[in-house]
């Protein structure tokens, strides 16, 4: 849910890391999970070892397992920082990011998601008996 509110009209994500979202498809093979993106950030260490994020691929992590070394991918990601380039960018998302097909109001995010849990329950009760 956290990736479906990044792309809400009420998300102060950057207007690039929405974009990001919206045009992904299929969170699966789009998105990886890894410490690389903390790396590239800067941010290795505010999480314990045993957590790392999941985010979209894009070209400092398609880079990176390319073989350049990680010296030279942190240039290229602080270079296009500076210069306001986001396309090197991390957008962290979830492996659900290819459902996110449009911008919404967070209220009405709310409301379809609480429709679509009370018709799925409905119907998972056809398969309870006692």
């Amino acid at each position: 849910m956290g990736t479906r509110f990044m792309a809400s009209k009420e998300s102060l994500a950057p207007a690039h890391t929405r974009k990001v979202i919206l045009e992904t498809r299929d969170g699966a093979s789009n998105t990886v999970k890894a410490t690389f993106h903390d790396e590239i950030r800067g941010s290795l260490h505010l999480w314990p070892a045993l957590y790392d994020g999941r985010a979209v691929v894009g070209s400092s992590y398609q880079d990176h397992v390319g073989g350049l070394p990680l010296a030279d991918n942190l240039k290229k990601f602080s270079d296009a920082e500076a210069a306001g380039d986001t396309s090197r960018a991390v957008t962290w998302a979830g492996t659900g990011v290819g459902l996110v097909r449009e911008e919404l109001p967070a209220a009405d995010i709310v409301t379809k998601t609480r429709v679509e849990a009370r018709r799925t329950i409905g119907a998972l009760q056809a398969f309870a008996s006692t």
